[in-house]
């Protein structure tokens, strides 16, 4: 399959909301094409989607999922540190943290 339609298949998760698939699909894109140039976006939707997905979650299993978003941000933020997307994906940190805190906050 090409990259570029291979891409778009899983961006398509994305595009209609089924969050926890488009973070799937795009690992197994970078995974088979790490040097694509649609790399960086593909891990910046993962940034992205990972946050959504956390957030729609049920709060049980909440805080597990922001914290998987902290280790995309960091996988993101070492590959690309002049990254275009740089501060939207600090600003999905900043809100996952935040949220994360106030969860663990309200639970003692």
């Amino acid at each position: 399959m090409p990259r570029k339609v291979a891409y778009e298949n899983a961006r398509l998760y994305y595009k209609i909301g089924y969050f926890q698939a488009a973070v799937v699909a795009m690992n197994n894109f970078r995974r088979e094409f790490p040097d694509s140039p649609f790399a960086e976006e593909a891990l910046y939707l993962s940034v992205v989607s990972q946050y959504k997905y956390a957030k729609q979650s049920i709060e049980k299993k909440q805080p597990e999922r922001y914290k998987a978003l902290v280790k995309i941000v960091e996988d993101f933020t070492e590959r690309y540190p002049e990254s275009k997307y740089k501060k939207t994906v600090k600003d999905y940190l900043e809100r996952g943290n935040a949220i994360l805190a106030n969860k663990l906050t309200a639970s003692r």
